[in-house]
């Protein structure tokens, strides 16, 4: 399933730059748009289940086409123990019609108000306490809510009503799958606009080869008299076809700008959720993106050890999740490699002269970029357990199995500091970004995990320079 959600990102991104127009201006439909983090509290009936804090997620809005996705955790009813705790996810995908009533037209100096209504495919993934694999559920969302902006940011709030089905009607999914049927909730977006106005992208097309290639492999076994045996003769032959062709993409100038950022991980598994607030400077040019990054406040830590070794040595306990959240300062840098162009223009594609200069310095609108990331942490000494007591208990637990707590198992042990480093990628529109990090601390192993941050570069010298441009009219 995450190799089709990754398609199906890559061809959002890249109808927002591979369509080709008669207009030099870029797609009109990318002037609305925003990037954020949404919030879902999922309302299942009669199902026996309750969702333990919200469901966290990312939400991308360009011109009315939603992508969002969520993930988070539910409880059975009146359940007594972690063991009725379940884990799913939800992807899903449509368009949002409305009328916006508008005041301004800059998006720095702008405000909108938009009742909407958001039809969108949906694909979900929960399983009843019973089932260990996911158990997948397709369904049709109908979302009324309303939207408003003022200057760079976004809030959305909708209920969104769904029906499920199954997607398989064998093998116990229909009496182990929780979503099918009808399943209702409220979703909260926060988001940053992504500024088409003030990095007024243009429509390029670049002109040079497509290239057609096709190998031919001919094997051909004989015997060699001399040796007495048979050996075997490869012969490869590589065809190359060459003809005229062109690519499109929406270009728009090297930027710089800073802004808020949010990172978040929703409360799943045995992972406290994680909550931090932050802000980033970053450039972009040509293929590159750099930024420099501070965000501080509490890191979810996963439960380390094994719940099964937990219940053996205290058959009475209910609850065995030892997750924990820290309050975490961290600082450091990424470095990137924006791979769009490279798929768009080195894919079977050889461009003429003139295209490779105007496309050198120039950012694609739509990106999706591979970084690398290193920092320093900086933690509390006292983490919050996610259930009472759990720094006795977990200690008991360790000393009665022979475990040595160390930063690899025991969050009391963390360091007051530890180096990073991560490895990542992110969709960007525009100055807008959502970023995915697997993060590395090389003296706090229990504090490694995935980080989900969304944020902007707001492009301040441009909007600058384009308020100066307009009060001299």
């Amino acid at each position: 399933m995450k190799y089709l959600i990754g398609i199906v990102l890559l061809l959002f991104c890249g109808s927002l730059w591979s369509q080709g127009y008669d207009r030099k201006e870029a797609n009109q439909l990318l002037k609305t748009g925003f990037l954020g983090y949404t919030v879902f509290t999922p309302q299942l009936g009669n199902k026996g289940f309750d969702p333990v804090g919200g469901w966290s997620g990312f939400y991308i809005n360009n011109g009315g086409l939603v992508l969002e996705y969520l993930d988070g955790t539910l409880r059975e009813r009146g359940a007594d123990s972690t063991v009725a705790n379940v884990t799913g996810r939800m992807y899903r995908i449509g368009f949002q019609m409305g009328k916006q009533f508008k005041i301004g037209h800059h998006s720095l100096l702008s405000a909108s108000i938009e009742p909407f209504c958001r039809i969108s495919a949906s694909y979900a993934e929960m399983p009843n306490k019973v089932v260990t694999e996911r158990l997948p559920s397709i369904g049709l969302v109908v979302s009324p809510g309303l939207a408003i902006k003022f200057s760079q940011f976004y809030i959305s709030a909708s209920y969104d009503g769904g029906g499920y089905l199954n997607t398989a009607f064998f093998g116990g999914n229909k009496q182990h799958n929780i979503f099918p049927g009808f399943m209702g909730g409220y979703t909260f977006s926060f988001g940053i606009d992504t500024n088409f106005d003030i990095l007024a992208p243009r429509q390029f097309q670049a002109n040079g080869l497509d290239v057609y290639k096709r190998t031919y492999v001919e094997k051909r076994d004989y015997y060699d008299f001399d040796k007495g045996a048979y050996y075997r003769e490869t012969t490869t032959t590589v065809y190359r076809k060459y003809t005229k062709g062109s690519r499109s993409l929406n270009l728009i100038k090297s930027f710089w700008g800073i802004g808020p950022t949010y990172s978040y991980g929703s409360n799943r598994g045995r992972q406290a959720p994680t909550e931090m607030f932050g802000v980033n400077l970053g450039a972009r040019f040509s293929s590159f993106c750099v930024d420099a990054f501070y965000e501080e406040g509490n890191m979810g830590l996963k439960d380390e050890t094994s719940k099964e070794e937990i219940l053996i040595t205290y058959p009475q306990l209910r609850n065995y999740d030892f997750s924990a959240q820290v309050k975490t300062r961290q600082y450091g840098g990424r470095v990137g490699l924006n791979i769009t162009k490279f798929l768009v223009l080195n894919h079977n594609f050889v461009q003429d002269g003139y295209s490779q200069r105007e496309t050198k310095h120039a950012v694609t609108y739509a990106r999706i970029n591979l970084f690398f990331a290193a920092g320093m942490a900086n933690f509390s000494r006292n983490p919050d357990y996610t259930y009472e007591g759990g720094s006795d208990r977990l200690a008991d637990f360790q000393n009665k199995r022979g475990i040595t707590p160390s930063a690899e198992n025991n969050p009391d042990y963390l360091p007051e500091s530890s180096v990073f480093y991560g490895l990542g990628g992110s969709i960007e529109i525009g100055s807008a970004f959502m970023k995915v990090t697997k993060f590395t601390y090389m003296d706090a192993p229990i504090a490694n995990h995935f980080h989900y941050t969304v944020g902007g570069n707001i492009p301040i010298g441009r909007l600058m320079r384009s308020l100066r441009a307009r009060f001299m009219l």
